[in-house]
C-alpha cells in the first residue's frame, strides 16, 4: 500500500515543522509563522516544478474548474489558519484547538457525498474509534465540567468550523485533480503545490507588510528556522496531496491522525512536557482504529 507509505512521510515531515514552528512562535505572532510555511516553501515547489519540466513534464488543464478548486483550497487553508490562530485569543483555546481535529470526520462525509468515496463498514469503525482516541488524548488535560460548558461557547464554534473547512480544503485538492491531465499523479501534486503557494504569498504578503512589519523584518533578518519550516511544510504538503491521489481521503487522514503521537513524543523529549495515563489510552485508541482501518 503506497498510500500508508506515503502517508507516513506526509504527517512526519508536518511534525517536524510543527516542531519549528513551536520553536518561532516564541518570538513572532502565530499569523507570522503561517506565512513563513508558504514564503519559503514556496522556492522548494518551484525547485520541484523546474525538475519535472526538465525531465518532460505534459500537462494539460481540461476545465479552467482546476484553478477554480486550487483557488477553493488555497483560500480555505488560508481562512482555517486564520481562525485556528484566532482561538489563541479566548480562555479555553486549548479545548478548542481539540475541536478542530474534527476534519478527519468532515472528510470522511464530505467525500463520500461529494467524491462518491466508499468506505467500508469496518473502515468506518477505524475512523470512529480513532477519532475518539486523538479527542480523548487531545482533552485529557481538562476536567468534564469545563469540556462540557465549552459545548456552547463561540470557540467551540469556531474550532468545528475550522475543521470543517480544512476538510473542505481536502476534498478541493482531489476535485482539481479531475480537470487536469499530466503524465504522473506526482506531476498534479507539484503543480497544485506550486499553484496554491503562489495565492497563498499574494493574500499573505501585503497583510505582513502592512500588518506584521516586525515580524516580517525579524524573519527575514532571522531566516534560519523559517526557512526549515518552509521546507518541511513544502514536502510534507507534497507528500499530503499526492497521498490523495493514491485512495480515499478519509484512509489518508485517519491514519494521518499519528502526527499526533509523532508531535506528542517530540514534545515530550524536546519540551519536557508530561504525559498523562488518559493521553496514553488515547493514544492506544488511536492506534487501535488505525489498525482496524488498514485491515479493512
Amino acid at each position: 500500500m503506497l498510500w500508508v507509505f506515503i502517508t507516513f512521510l506526509a504527517f512526519s515531515t508536518q511534525s517536524m515543522r510543527n516542531f519549528f514552528s513551536k520553536k518561532l512562535y516564541s518570538q513572532v505572532r502565530a499569523d507570522s509563522v503561517s506565512f513563513t510555511r508558504f514564503f519559503f516553501g514556496f522556492p522548494i515547489g518551484l525547485i520541484a516544478l523546474v525538475f519535472i519540466v526538465l525531465n518532460g513534464l505534459t500537462i494539460h488543464v481540461v476545465s479552467s474548474e482546476f484553478y477554480i478548486w486550487v483557488f477553493v483550497f488555497a483560500s480555505m487553508q488560508l481562512v482555517a489558519t486564520g481562525l485556528l490562530v484566532s482561538l489563541f485569543k479566548f480562555k479555553n483555546f486549548a479545548i478548542s484547538l481539540s475541536y478542530a481535529k474534527t476534519e478527519t470526520i468532515f472528510v470522511a462525509i464530505l467525500g463520500f457525498f461529494i467524491l462518491s468515496e466508499k468506505i467500508s463498514f469496518l473502515a468506518i469503525i477505524g475512523i470512529i474509534v480513532s477519532f475518539i482516541g486523538i479527542m480523548t488524548a487531545s482533552l485529557s488535560k481538562f476536567e468534564a465540567k469545563n469540556i462540557l460548558k465549552s459545548l456552547n461557547q463561540k470557540s467551540t464554534y469556531i474550532g468545528l468550523l475550522t475543521g470543517l473547512l480544512f476538510a473542505i480544503a481536502v476534498v478541493s485538492i482531489k476535485l482539481s485533480y479531475n480537470f487536469i491531465e499530466t503524465n504522473s499523479n506526482v506531476n498534479k501534486s507539484i503543480i497544485v503545490l506550486i499553484i496554491s503557494l503562489s495565492i497563498q504569498i499574494v493574500f499573505m504578503l501585503p497583510y505582513m507588510i502592512f500588518k506584521r512589519r516586525n515580524d516580517l523584518k525579524f524573519i527575514l533578518k532571522n531566516p534560519k528556522v523559517p526557512i526549515l519550516i518552509g521546507v518541511f511544510s513544502s514536502l510534507g504538503s507534497f507528500f499530503w496531496f499526492f497521498a490523495f491521489s493514491l485512495t480515499s481521503l478519509a484512509y489518508v487522514r485517519t491514519f494521518g491522525q499519528l502526527e499526533f503521537i509523532i508531535s506528542l513524543i517530540i514534545t515530550i523529549k524536546y519540551f519536557k512536557e508530561n504525559i498523562s495515563k488518559i493521553e496514553i489510552i488515547g493514544m492506544i485508541l488511536l492506534i487501535f482504529g488505525i489498525l482496524i482501518l488498514l485491515y479493512a
